[in-house]
């Protein structure tokens, strides 16, 4: 019987003269390919002649590339200077590089990666280039300076407290012109509190006397000590904080565009309306800055402003070529998500802990664009009412890293993507939907009149409250209470299990001149609280709905797992319709 083989090819080497290095605080270890002449891993200092005898070995052992992982920082100096010799640099993370158990130790593991790396397995980290990498820098001191000085603002807090002086609960930032006014004359030795409370600016909300009354205190000595060692420290880091503003002015000064700046292309960097000044912001023209630098203006995508533009653009720098799409930006950004596939079958689908500082930023940007009147705020909204507000704001991020992308690889516009820009058509889609909903289900508003004594009152009963105030509005509903709307049928609230969808009609009746208000979703999912304590995560599963819990509170929670064994006949149904009767309200499955 003939036998069959199977060929087997072998991985082809990729990168035949590269090296590996593992470094620590006090020894480094390297390996060169195992085809070079003598040693061919060896041990060296941390000092810079170590790192130079390092450099020229890789050199004569003809190595061009070479990859490393480390602790901490210590890999900077090593990258640093070896780049400088002409060697091309990957630094690795140490989760993708990992070895068999039971074999670990520093020059097997230099070993180790001087193997992946010569086959080509390797990913090295992104690192900008020199001029940008400078900037990162700078912002991130500058950042670490500001977050030290706002612990001292606590100590000032802390020390006006201890003394019974009030000043935090009247003003509402005690680092304002009232505030820090006050603060400097207690130290200087005023006591009078009515002659303190006269440093109040006039856009202070509170009152002279009610300024007065706060800054009535004790004035213990150890107290007031620790109040001027507070004050002396805010003002050494705010100086601190102006100097490294003009050090980074000055960088921006002598880095150069990677583009051919013309007037055409400029864009105009004028602000739309008068932007109030933040307290945190350098006190040079950023926008400005970022505009020769890259061609474009980012500081105008909606959510971003010239504060976030210039931390993005420190750490993902003008060359959107390191990222051949954009979906392999918004992966590296921490802003996609995993799919975990065994089977054909996806087991989970989760975006990643990232501590990627340029998505942290993105992210910030889309909170800020919740409640804005633009494209990314109706879509943060939109997606808010799908599946709660940390789905949205990733939703929210990546559509905006998406755009910054685009907008630093084509220098293109901005689209649709600018400020106070939405699609009209959208909200006229959705009242035109809503007013189709409340024309079925027979509402009209007014009181009911003469013999018309039995009615229904319409709540609006959505989770999360994404759209309420449109909903309500749509209906002829009142946002608070619902007194303005009545209908003459029950009230149906579709619910969805998979890909069927059931109806539930909830109805209340009412007296002849008494009315008996319908309890909203959530009044009867607090009723039902005790009754489902036990089994809410059972019937949450048995009913489809797969929402994580750490989306919504408990309330929603609980709200939710109702509306699921409302859409399931077999869950105990006559439990939940004797609980509901209690509320006053009758469920008809």
């Amino acid at each position: 019987m003939p036998t069959t083989t199977k060929r087997v090819e072998a991985i082809a080497i990729v990168h035949p003269n590269a090296a590996g290095l593992d470094i620590g605080a006090r020894e480094i270890y390297a390996c060169v390919p195992p085809d070079r002449a003598g040693e061919t891993i060896k041990v060296f200092g941390t000092c810079t002649s170590d790192l130079e005898q390092l450099a020229d070995w890789f050199i004569t052992h003809r190595v061009d590339t070479v990859a490393m992982e480390s602790t901490g920082v210590y890999w900077i100096p090593v990258f640093e200077l070896l780049e400088a010799r002409g060697l091309k640099l990957s630094l690795v993370n140490g989760r993708h590089v990992k070895h068999v158990p039971g074999r670990k130790s520093d020059g097997q593991d230099c070993q180790w990666l001087q193997k992946l790396h010569a086959l080509g397995l390797l990913t090295g980290s992104f690192r900008p280039d020199g001029e940008m990498c400078a900037l990162r820098a700078y912002l991130r001191h500058r950042a670490d300076l500001v977050q030290h000085r706002a612990a001292h603002v606590q100590h000032m807090q802390k020390a006006l407290q201890q003394m019974n002086l009030l000043l935090p609960q009247v003003v509402a930032d005690i680092t304002g012109e009232t505030g820090m006014a006050s603060v400097r004359a207690i130290i200087a030795g005023e006591r009078d509190s009515v002659k303190l409370a006269q440093f109040r600016n006039v856009r202070c909300k509170s009152s002279e006397e009610t300024i007065a009354k706060a800054l009535t205190g004790t004035w213990k000595e150890e107290h007031l000590f620790a109040l001027t060692q507070a004050v002396a420290l805010y003002d050494f880091y705010t100086e601190q904080v102006a100097a490294c503003d003009v050090q980074i002015e000055r960088h921006y000064g002598v880095m150069k565009p990677r583009w051919e700046p013309t007037a055409a292309d400029t864009p105009s960097h004028a602000p739309a309306q008068r932007r109030k000044k933040r307290k945190n912001e350098p006190a040079f023209d950023v926008r400005a800055s970022i505009i020769r630098l890259t061609g474009v203006d980012l500081a105008a995508v909606d959510g971003l402003g010239p504060n976030l533009a210039q931390r993005i653009l420190s750490e993902i720098g003008t060359d959107m070529s390191k990222w051949a799409t954009e979906k392999q930006f918004t992966a590296w950004l921490g802003l996609a998500p995993r799919n975990d596939i065994s089977g054909d079958k996806v087991l989970r689908s989760r975006t990643l802990p990232s501590r990627n500082r340029a998505g942290q930023a993105f992210r910030q940007a889309a909170t800020a664009v919740a409640r804005s009147a633009s494209a990314f705020g109706a879509y943060y909204r939109r997606k808010r009412a799908q599946a709660g507000p940390l789905f949205a704001q990733v939703a929210a991020a990546h559509k905006i890293a998406r755009t910054v992308y685009h907008l630093l690889k084509y220098r293109g516009g901005l689209g649709g993507h600018g400020r106070g820009r939405v699609r009209p058509q959208a909200a006229g889609t959705r009242c035109a939907g809503l007013a189709e909903v409340r024309r079925q289900i027979g509402v009209h508003t007014g009181r009911p009149g003469g013999d018309r004594r039995s009615g229904v009152r319409l709540r609006v009963v959505r989770w999360p409250a994404a759209s309420r105030a449109t909903d309500c509005r749509c209906l002829g509903v009142s946002q608070k209470s619902g007194d303005a709307a009545w209908g003459e049928h029950p009230i149906r609230i579709k619910l969805r299990k998979g890909r069927t969808c059931g109806m539930v009609a909830i109805t209340t009746s009412t007296t002849d001149q008494q009315e008996r208000p319908m309890p909203s979703i959530p009044q009867i999912a607090e009723a039902m609280q005790t009754l489902l304590t036990a089994t809410a995560q059972d019937a949450a599963r048995a009913t489809g709905f797969h929402l994580r819990q750490r989306r919504m509170s408990g309330a929603q929670f609980v709200q939710t797992v109702v509306l699921g064994w409302l859409a399931e006949p077999n869950a105990r149904m006559e439990q939940l319709v004797a609980v509901a009767a209690d509320c006053g309200v009758a469920i008809t499955p």
